[in-house]
């Protein structure tokens, strides 16, 4: 893995920290409570995230020889799109 690679990996941790992992009170939909949430479509809606998500899951795509991807539901769709778009910025498909 190259050093670039290394370091979208790390901001992508350091966005999810600060950006997806929350802290309070949650009602989960099935009505019990929770004292931390882990909401990544905070970092899906954030241009940096969305960036970064797109980048690292390519390159795991890429390696693992993966051709399509698909989501489900709204975050699906979100994280799909990130890597389509990536993947056309690389002139290649996962």
């Amino acid at each position: 893995m190259e050093e670039g690679d290394l370091l979208k990996r790390q901001g992508l941790r350091d966005i999810v920290a600060e950006k997806a992992v929350l802290s309070g009170e949650f009602t989960l939909a099935s009505g019990l409570k929770a004292a931390r949430y882990f909401d990544l479509k905070q970092v899906l809606c954030w241009p940096e995230g969305a960036y970064l998500i797109g980048e690292v899951v390519f390159q795991i795509i890429k390696a693992t020889g993966l051709h399509f991807v698909g989501g489900y539901g709204l975050g699906g769709r979100l994280m799909t799109a990130t890597i389509v778009v990536t993947s056309g910025k690389n002139g290649s498909h996962p």
